[in-house]
């Protein structure tokens, strides 16, 4: 009796643990994986680069990329502020996974400007905490979606008393239909036709 009990429990422990077991990762699965961590890899570097840029010629750095990294774009806008001259020497540079880096000018490209404008007025997100001051619940709505395309603004701010020095750093990010996106969608259209091979526009 024993012996049947023990190899009842024996049969029950591999049928469970074969239930259970990992599957196992193809080749193909690993390669796939690797491919889409070496996209990642890429946007990252290709970001960290335009805001940490060693010359600081770049004062917004704009980037989106979708969930699995197929599609990215890095849009960085820069302007020496301290140089004479006017709001017309403010540039751009413009990176993607399927196309080599182009650039644009203010002086070229008047969209450049408008676009930075409408920046200045973006909506800044709520502060907000759960169980403060008896507020109602927030309303949830299906949009923005969840699982669509990272958007993530980076920029300077003038902190609260606009000083000069531009100490304060400030990131903004949203999906598809925030602020952040919808901003990007209309400034990545308003300066299609404005992008030339870098090193064009001097």
């Amino acid at each position: 009796m024993i012996r049947a009990i023990l190899a009842a429990v024996a049969i029950l422990i591999s049928t469970t643990t074969a239930t259970f077991a990992q599957p196992q990762i193809t080749p193909e699965q690993l390669a796939w994986y690797n491919a889409m961590q070496e996209r990642f890899a890429r946007f990252r570097d290709v970001r960290a680069e335009a805001i940490h840029d060693p010359q600081m010629r770049w004062t917004v750095a704009f980037s989106r990329i979708d969930t699995r990294g197929n599609r990215w774009t890095v849009v960085a806008f820069g302007i020496n502020a301290d140089a004479p001259g006017t709001s017309d020497a403010w540039r751009a540079q413009i990176w993607t996974n399927t196309a080599e880096t182009r650039e644009a000018s203010a002086a070229a490209c008047p969209a450049l400007l408008t676009q930075l404008a409408a920046l200045e007025e973006l909506p800044m997100p709520t502060i907000d905490l759960p169980r403060m001051r008896n507020e109602t619940p927030p309303t949830f709505v299906p949009s923005p979606t969840l699982d669509g395309d990272d958007n993530r603004i980076w920029t300077w701010s003038a902190g609260w008393d606009r000083r000069r020095g531009f100490v304060n750093e400030i990131e903004l990010n949203g999906d598809i239909g925030s602020p952040v996106a919808l901003w990007a969608d209309q400034m990545l259209a308003a300066l299609e036709l404005c992008w030339r091979p870098a090193g064009s526009t001097d």
